[in-house]
């Protein structure tokens, strides 16, 4: 039971870091947010996690249809535009065990 706990946590989990006004913050922990975790990942997402003060907001970035999944990027505050399609799913596979087959991947492939 303490694996399929700590399983569940660490791949539900987003990261924390302390509101900074530069580029750098510092990483506080992890939460989860059973709402949020629900989003699946996306090298090319349709919404973006927004955190104004304590609150976290998602947000879309394009118009999104009614058959088109809501989707982020697991890639953290990296855009995943500026990383080749090697590095993208190396970093997802080792953080969070999966090949990435979202569009943008499969068409770099």
């Amino acid at each position: 039971n303490a694996l399929r706990f700590y399983t569940r946590d660490a791949c539900n989990s987003f990261g924390i870091r302390s509101q900074t006004h530069g580029s750098e913050s510092e990483f506080l922990g992890y939460g989860v947010w059973p709402s949020a975790s629900y989003f699946n990942h996306s090298c090319q997402p349709n919404i973006r996690k927004d955190t104004p003060g304590r609150a976290w907001v998602f947000q879309t970035n394009r118009d999104i249809g009614s058959d088109e999944e809501l989707r982020i990027s697991y890639l953290g505050d990296t855009a995943p535009e500026e990383m080749g399609v090697d590095d993208r799913r190396k970093q997802l596979r080792q953080t969070w065990g999966f090949d990435c087959d979202c569009l943008l991947c499969l068409a770099q492939l």
